[in-house]
């Protein structure tokens, strides 16, 4: 195996790596066979190993440096949790009653709105039976 095959099998197992990454570990084994040159390539791979193994090697140290970072969020994000309950508690005391007051407002504009819709309706009951009586009252 050569160079160009070792790293084009290593190429082939790193893509499911996020393209920065990918870049970074093809960059850096790249110039290490640079650095050993040519007339110590096999000597390089044997000290490397397969690309198989150096894929997984490099996989598994993302995948580390992935939970760090995902756990390091997840810290912030409970801290950020904690600190709205504890606003939340402390704001309960104004918040409630403005939220009943809204509520109550909220209802009764809508019994407002009942109330004037049965005595527009009441109304043309009373207009429709007095046109209909003075219509029986004329025959």
């Amino acid at each position: 195996m050569d160079r160009a095959s070792y790293l084009k099998q290593l190429r082939g197992k790193l893509r499911r790596l996020p393209a920065h990454e990918f870049d970074a570990a093809i960059a850096y084994y790249e110039e290490y066979f640079e650095e050993a040159g040519e007339e110590n390539e096999q000597q390089v791979i044997s000290q490397l190993g397969s690309p198989s193994h150096v894929a997984s090697q490099i996989l598994a140290d993302f995948a580390l440096k992935d939970l760090d970072t995902s756990s390091a969020k997840s810290t912030k994000k409970n801290i950020s949790a904690i600190w709205l309950i504890i606003l939340a508690i402390l704001s309960a005391p104004l918040s409630l009653p403005l939220l009943a007051t809204a509520i109550a407002l909220i209802f009764s504009f809508g019994a407002v709105i009942v109330s004037l819709s049965l005595l527009l309706s009441l109304q043309s009951l009373v207009s429709l039976s007095v046109v209909l009586w003075r219509l029986y009252l004329a025959s």
